[in-house]
């Protein structure tokens, strides 16, 4: 019987980082929550990220199956030259990678024209992080990440320099807008677009005054059975669409069992 794929391993058999943390300081981040669980940080020191140098000047060689960079920080204009350091190596080694993050626009036009002639565009593809089509909610969500704007022409940029596009609607921060998201980011998406709820909120997501409280019970609200089912039904046909394993729990819809 295949396995069923949850989280990362519904994109990639391999997880790479090379940073403790992460400047965007999203509320809702899983690596931040495992991290401090872990007493390897504190969650006000999490938004202050430090290098892991192990990781960077790793030997990487080649791996069996898709590797996902990064995983557990995305790549920021501070963290760029050790991200770019450890993506070459694993490019380098014939790794087939899927480059994941919220996208700094100057970020990924430096990725973009720094590979752009080593021949690594059957091996690359970048999946951006879009969670909101409001950059109010961006804003509260995704502190320190870039709004709307620059992630769309993030997209837009790397598409247009002719490598292979995807984006992660995850955690969709508003079902009731997505379509409109979707309909806004498709145009430059070559590969597919995923939508996700927000998982575990009571241990990822800390409410310490009632702005945090209506927040979140605005996300939750809208990702309700009824709610993802309808979006769900008008959204089915669509072929680059992929609902991630929060999705399909929730519908009882058959998991997926490839890397995708």
């Amino acid at each position: 019987m295949p396995k069923r794929l949850t989280g990362t391993r519904e994109w990639a058999q391999h997880s790479v980082n090379c940073y403790l943390g992460c400047p965007h300081d999203c509320r809702y981040c899983y690596a931040r929550e495992a991290a401090v669980r872990r007493k390897l940080t504190t969650w006000e020191d999490w938004k202050t990220p430090r290098a892991n140098m192990r990781a960077v000047h790793r030997r990487y060689g080649l791996m069996p199956g898709r590797v996902m960079f990064p995983t557990t920080h995305d790549i920021t204009p501070t963290m760029l030259p050790e991200c770019m350091t450890v993506l070459q190596k694993l490019l380098e080694a014939g790794n087939e990678v899927l480059v994941t993050s919220k996208p700094h626009l100057g970020c990924i036009k430096w990725i973009c024209r720094d590979l752009a002639g080593c021949g690594y565009r059957p091996l690359l593809e970048f999946r951006f992080t879009i969670t909101s089509g409001s950059d109010q909610q961006l804003e509260y969500w995704e502190p320190g990440a870039p709004r709307l704007a620059e992630r769309y022409a993030a997209l837009a940029h790397a598409k247009a320099a002719g490598w292979r596009t995807s984006v992660s609607i995850e955690p969709c921060l508003d079902l009731r807008d997505v379509h409109n998201l979707i309909e806004l980011v498709e145009p430059h998406v070559t590969g597919t677009i995923w939508i996700g709820l927000l998982n575990r909120p009571k241990q990822r997501v800390r409410v310490t005054c009632e702005k945090d409280r209506e927040e979140l019970d605005y996300v939750l609200s809208g990702q309700t059975r009824e709610r993802v089912t309808a979006v769900y039904a008008r959204l089915a046909d669509n072929p680059k669409l992929r609902w991630k394993d929060s999705v399909r729990r929730l519908l009882g819809l058959p998991p997926a069992t490839e890397p995708e």
